[in-house]
């Protein structure tokens, strides 16, 4: 649970979200959406089997660490 709880750093993903919806941005919000879903999908079959549940929690943090990144991209605030 400690490692897990570094994904708390990437709360902060919430903002850009909120700004796309309120710019009614809905290309980039779905762009975001099926990319964040492949990527997680992925990265969770391999690392889970591979690992175990050290995998499902590593999988979760690339995933969000690559969410927060890619969001960041698509919303250009840098």
């Amino acid at each position: 649970s400690q490692v897990f709880a570094i994904s708390i750093i990437f709360i902060s993903s919430v903002l850009p979200i909120s700004f796309l919806q309120s710019q009614l941005a809905k290309r980039e919000l779905y762009i975001y959406h099926t990319t964040k879903s492949i990527f997680q999908i992925l990265i969770f079959a391999i690392l889970i089997p591979l690992f175990g549940i050290w995998g499902a929690i590593v999988a979760r943090l690339v995933s969000d660490l690559f969410n927060f990144i890619f969001l960041t991209r698509i919303t250009k605030i840098t």
